[in-house]
């Protein structure tokens, strides 16, 4: 099935014409069968059991074409709906990061005074927030070009690779451009003075960061579930990587206010701040590796389980096509032996 939702209808279009033929020849079927029964009324009893063989052989073949065309066209409805949901999302969410990039670059020069850059933080954390959001979209559409690679037919999958390259490269530049913003004010802050409310600032980001790992919902057996939940673990590992110069920051700002402080007190107390900071900041690193795992070890768990499921599943497929189809009992001893042979099976 292809990828594209042009392709897909091709196809559609295609098989529709094909079934269309297929079903012109029941006619002919018919006379042939008629014809075949005239025939038997004056046959030997050896040449009826052959051509009544025969006949059936016919009929059960032109079922199994009519059923192969109906699941292909099944299968081809499904491709369809992907293609569309994948193309309109892609679309959608392309335009978003553009919209957004832009709004990010007409933010005014970071301020020179304490007032304006905490201003300006807040109306980063609002910008922050329509990321965040954004990020969901994101990985939506990740995962359905994913899906859509996986059951299209192997020449579109450059295709779909060069669709979500597109996706992740306007990513990477709107990501690239907020984390300089957000540098550029955690900076203006350290510069001016504001240790706390920079460290503060990144303790709020890890405590919610860590409350989301902790009240995420159990990896589940459905595969499409746990892509998800690794599409949105390797969104924060981007942002716990993009943070470590922040971290590293507010460490040499620490060490440098508490080397320079006269007041034992003080200083122990911005110690404790930077401890604590330290802490939290590895316990998310070790919150983020130990979900990884969690998901990887669920999602090999899952495919075994539904590759066996669906073993299972062709096999009662198989056994229900051998009994429905509509075909009388063969005559000859050869075949009857290969009729109970399969229906043994």
């Amino acid at each position: 099935i292809r990828a594209t939702v042009e392709g897909v209808e091709r196809q559609i279009s295609d098989t529709t014409s094909l079934q269309d033929e297929i079903s012109n020849h029941q006619q002919s079927l018919q006379k042939l069968m008629d014809l075949a029964r005239g025939m038997m009324g004056g046959a030997s009893p050896e040449d009826c059991i052959l051509i009544g063989d025969r006949l059936a052989q016919i009929q059960a073949n032109y079922e199994i074409i009519q059923r192969q065309l109906l699941g292909r066209m099944q299968a081809l409805k499904e491709g369809l709906k992907k293609a569309k949901e994948f193309s309109t999302q892609h679309e959608t969410v392309l335009d978003k990061l553009e919209q957004q990039h832009s709004d990010l670059h007409m933010m005014p020069t970071v301020g020179i005074d304490i007032e304006t850059v905490k201003i300006q933080l807040e109306d980063y954390k609002e910008f922050e927030l329509e990321i965040t959001e954004l990020k969901k979209h994101i990985a939506q559409c990740q995962l359905k070009g994913k899906q859509l690679k996986d059951s299209c037919h192997y020449d579109d999958h450059t295709w779909v690779d060069a669709r979500l390259d597109e996706l992740n490269m306007a990513w990477s530049k709107l990501q690239s451009s907020s984390l300089s913003r957000q540098q550029q004010l955690e900076d203006a802050l350290l510069r001016l003075g504001q240790f706390h409310e920079a460290l503060v600032e990144l303790m709020r980001w890890m405590k919610e960061c860590s409350e989301t790992l902790l009240e995420r919902k159990e990896p589940g057996v459905n595969i499409q579930d746990i892509e998800q939940q690794m599409s949105d673990l390797q969104v924060l590992q981007s942002e716990i990587v993009s943070h470590e110069l922040t971290v590293s920051s507010l460490n040499e700002a620490g060490r440098k206010l508490v080397s320079g402080s006269h007041d034992d007190t003080t200083a122990a107390e911005i110690q404790k701040e930077v401890d604590e900071m330290n802490n939290e900041w590895h316990s998310l690193k070790s919150l983020t590796s130990d979900k990884q795992v969690t998901l990887s070890t669920a999602l090999e768990r899952a495919r075994v389980f539904h590759a066996d499921l669906k073993e299972l599943v062709d096999k009662f497929n198989r056994a229900e096509e051998l009994a429905t189809i509509m075909w009388n009992p063969h005559c000859l001893p050869d075949t009857c032996q290969r009729d109970i042979d399969e229906h043994a099976e």
